[in-house]
């Protein structure tokens, strides 16, 4: 047996026992949240209180929202474009000004 089979086969086992309570919370705390929010947005609005219904099976989800959103985004008349562009702006502005203002 080489050194390397031997030394997977001492390897402790009890890393995944101390990754689960973080796996648990991601699964808790993100990836649940970031479940409902796209329900949300690729639900609908009931008609009578203008209320979001969310729409939790993937396969009753409408597409055509996220070609809507993508493609205010990407059009330089778009609701999203504007806000997006200064977004990245903004963030290089500050990267710059962090950067330059370390002590050396």
């Amino acid at each position: 047996m080489s050194k390397e089979a031997g030394a997977a086969a001492t390897r402790p086992r009890y890393w995944p026992a101390l990754a689960a309570p973080a796996t648990l919370f991601l699964l808790l705390f993100f990836a649940f949240p970031f479940y409902v929010v796209i329900g949300v947005a690729f639900g609908s609005i009931d008609p009578i209180l203008r209320q979001p219904v969310p729409a939790w099976n993937p396969t009753a989800w409408n597409p055509a929202i996220l070609s809507f959103t993508l493609s205010n985004i990407v059009h330089s008349d778009g609701l999203y474009e504007a806000a997006f562009v200064h977004t990245f702006q903004l963030s290089g502005y500050f990267r710059g000004r962090v950067r330059g203002s370390r002590p050396r």
